[in-house]
């Protein structure tokens, strides 16, 4: 009588474990789907029209939306970086600040 207790606590143990893997398992891969999905996604919208770059505040240099993604994993860095177009008015609003300094002087 023990060891049948035994054996049917130990194969409940067994059961749920199982069940765990294949529920990790199946997560898994709804993840590794949406993934591909997600990047499939990101290559289209750039195939169509003009691809748009921002700047990385990190190190400066322009990226798209797809690289971002690979870089960071996600696009919330994308969402905050300024486009290059906005970068370039900054600076041309800063030269144009720094001039008008000089000539004051």
């Amino acid at each position: 009588l023990v060891s049948s207790s035994l054996s049917s606590s130990s194969l409940s143990s067994k059961l749920q474990s199982s069940s765990r893997i294949h529920e990790l398992e199946r997560l898994a891969m709804i993840v590794d789907a949406r993934n591909r999905l997600s990047k499939k996604m990101l290559l289209n919208s750039q195939s169509k029209g003009s691809i748009e770059k921002r700047i990385d505040i990190v190190d400066g240099h322009p990226y798209t939306k797809y690289e971002f993604y690979e870089k960071y994993g996600s696009l919330e860095k994308w969402e905050d970086a300024p486009t290059v177009e906005q970068q370039q008015e900054e600076q041309q609003q800063e030269e144009e600040e720094e001039e008008e300094q000089q000539q004051q002087q």
